[in-house]
């Protein structure tokens, strides 16, 4: 009987610890396919595209981390090994060092979960950690890993067909609505394909020859001109460069100059951009040269905004902050606002990264973090198994290379980390502590990840579906509350996430209001009572928002980003005030209207132009002593400026004795660019410049 017991026993162990054992290669093959829940249809909140597969990517690194603590209580000698591997070990810093530096940025939760539509923060780097180290752990069991590789692989040619079968049948399937996301993993495939799937060299030679083969004609339907460049002239060109070096047993020469290249490639990329500008590219391949001119003008608004600031230089301005950088520095010197689609398509949808993965990372978490993300790429050639040298070596060149030009989305994240995981070696570049951890110490470490992040990535999808229809109602006769943010139904809290929700809110309910409302005006019919009482009820809508979003300004921690959409919108209300349904709401809030631009030039100082829309209400109001205040304090501030100059021009021109001083102003404005900032009347314009 005892017997009996035990041989059952013994059965039931074996089947939970085989359950066990494939737990971690489980969470590793569902990873590569959180693209599916990306589908418009699903609508995981606003940004259902990019949000949902970060939140997906950080609770599946959760996942993974729980798997890995279940093989380290099971004494598996490898996890605990490899747990101090430097692929797993660097980006696992760069987490850190995102957790550290949250503590001084303005925003630290968007430090930590990145910007909406990227996801790219400590909480994307902590994850890329662990799944990398999960990688190590599966590829000793060949079975497990073949199947991870046959899954990673699986969902990189689904997302080559969704996109074949969109820019083919116009089918919306896809993850994204544009195809260049598709070169990061034409980048993954073959380093995939050739580490994990066979072990026998001759078999992992045809994978890799297969797979480079469907790679390019991925990176051939992606349309990204820069990827296509690098790939198909420089990938062959670097892979057969180290190959002949390590046919000449040059193999330590040959790791030192990959290195070499993938520190020095997006340098050279930013070179070439500040160099070469327009001229010489153009002769050739004008899309390449658009994006490298688009590029330079990234970065140089990026670094415009920390040059003298050497705390940044320190610790960044925290990661996905490039938006509001944008907004706070955007170059008015030569932009044009009244036509920004054909000036700078970066200003038309407000970038959310500068397209260069190690300038961000400077602008993430300063040289620190440069240094550690530049140290995860340069590994990948020093740790690589020997007889993948030249694929890797080529791959990690061609990546720094690309993500120089274009950034990575996040459905990609976890490929990346098992492609990267797949052909180092697993037995160079493990740190070696003289005393080694005991096995609670790293149980304890990964278990809090993986609770940290299966937790706040289930929180943040909450989160991320609650501010999806967000739009509170508040009646007419609470117009004074909205404006003072006071007693609002219901306020938007993301966590020092900076306010991205409430801002796409805002602007999608004002717009819902302000489009209709100059439609009505432009037929006749804004004092239609069916029209009113319609309009009424969107009215209700943008009162509870607008509350929402003054209560968080007056909080003094809402981003700038938010204050420029309530200037935007204060513009759009003084153009409709006349209607039947704004009058009172429009006193209230364009009272507050100096004191907005005020309180934005406190932290944008360079935003001059804000004056501009409203001066010309005031000209409209026949306010003149508020305009000639305020018109002759820009031009004392300011005095360089087209919009002072024209401002406190036509200010001069009533003053007896000062009318030709005012025209001649009036006249350097208009030399100076003017008309890419605000609107002028042709009529005007023809009489202020007639001899």
């Amino acid at each position: 009987m005892n017997v009996n017991r035990l041989m059952v026993k013994g059965v039931v162990w074996n089947v939970v610890r085989l359950f066990l054992e494939w737990l971690l290669p489980a969470m590793l093959m569902i990873a590569p396919w959180i693209f599916i829940i990306s589908e418009s249809s699903l609508r995981f909140g606003m940004w259902y595209q990019t949000e949902a597969p970060s939140f997906a990517f950080m609770f599946m690194a959760g996942a993974v981390a729980i798997a890995i603590v279940i093989r380290l209580m099971l004494k598996d000698g490898f996890a605990q090994r490899s747990s101090l591997h430097l692929v797993v070990v660097l980006p696992f810093l760069v987490a850190v060092w995102a957790f550290v530096t949250s503590l001084f940025h303005q925003f630290s939760g968007r430090t930590l979960y990145g910007y909406p539509e990227l996801g790219e923060g400590g909480f994307a780097y902590l994850s890329v950690a662990l799944f990398s180290w999960g990688v190590l752990i599966v590829r000793p069991r060949l079975w497990q890993r073949r199947l991870v590789a046959f899954s990673a692989v699986g969902a990189i040619v689904a997302n080559a067909y969704l996109l074949y079968v969109f820019k083919t049948e116009r089918l919306p399937v896809v993850p994204y609505f544009y195809p260049d996301y598709l070169a990061h993993y034409a980048v993954y495939l073959p380093l995939i394909a050739g580490g994990l799937l066979f072990r026998r060299r001759r078999w992992q030679r045809v994978a890799l020859v297969l797979s480079a083969l469907l790679a390019s004609y991925m990176m051939y339907i992606s349309d990204n001109r820069g990827g296509m460049v690098i790939w198909f002239l420089g990938g062959p060109l670097l892979f057969l460069i180290v190959w002949r070096m390590m046919k000449f047993k040059q193999e330590q020469k040959a790791r030192q100059l990959s290195a070499a290249g993938v520190v020095l490639a997006p340098v050279a990329m930013t070179i070439i951009t500040i160099l070469i500008g327009t001229e010489l590219l153009s002769l050739y391949f004008k899309s390449v040269d658009e994006t490298f001119l688009s590029r330079f003008n990234l970065i140089n608004v990026g670094f415009d905004a920390i040059k003298g600031d050497l705390d940044s230089w320190l610790i960044g301005k925290g990661w996905g902050m490039y938006p509001e950088l944008l907004t706070m520095n955007v170059p008015l010197e030569w932009v044009d606002l009244n036509n920004i689609g054909s000036s700078w398509d970066a200003l038309n949808r407000i970038d959310f990264h500068s397209h260069n993965y190690v300038f961000d990372a400077f602008l993430g978490g300063g040289v620190i973090a440069v240094v550690l993300v530049t140290a995860m790429m340069v590994i990948l050639p020093l740790l690589s198994l020997r007889r993948h040298l030249p694929m890797m070596a080529a791959t990690g060149i061609m990546f720094s290379s690309l993500s120089a030009l274009w950034f990575q989305m996040p459905v990609s994240w976890p490929v990346m980390a098992i492609a990267w995981s797949s052909m180092v070696n697993p037995r160079v570049g493990v740190i070696r502590w003289p005393k080694p951890s005991g096995i609670r110490v790293q149980v304890a470490v990964v278990a809090l990840c993986g609770i940290v992040l299966l937790s706040l990535s289930w929180h943040a999808r909450s989160f991320a579906i609650r501010a999806f229809p967000f739009m509170p109602a508040m009646k007419a006769e609470h117009n004074a509350d909205a404006v003072m943010g006071r007693n609002c139904p219901e306020l938007l809290e993301d966590f020092n996430r900076g306010d991205e929700h409430l801002l796409r809110r805002y602007n999608a309910v004002t717009g819902g209001i302000t489009g209709p409302l100059k439609e009505a005006r432009e037929r006749g019919i804004l004092d239609d009572q069916k029209f009113i009482k319609e309009i009424s009820f969107h009215m209700d809508k943008l009162r509870g928002t607008l509350c929402a979003a003054e209560n968080r300004i007056l909080s003094g921690t809402s981003s700038v980003r938010l204050m420029m959409m309530t200037h935007s919108v204060m513009n759009d209300i003084a153009s409709l005030q006349e209607n039947p349904v704004f009058p009172e709401l429009a006193e209230l809030y364009l009272a507050k209207w100096e004191g907005r631009i005020r309180l934005i030039l406190e932290e944008a100082p360079g935003r001059w132009d804000l004056w501009g829309h409203y001066l010309i209400w005031l000209l409209k109001e026949e306010r003149v002593e508020e305009y000639d205040r305020i018109a002759m304090e820009i031009y004392e501030t300011y005095p360089g400026t087209p919009v002072a100059q024209w401002f406190s021009g036509i200010s001069l021109l009533n003053k007896p004795g000062q009318g030709e001083v005012g025209l001649d102003r009036m006249r350097r404005a208009l030399e100076m660019g003017l008309e890419r900032l605000i609107p002028v009347d042709l009529e005007i314009k023809e009489q202020v410049m007639a001899p």
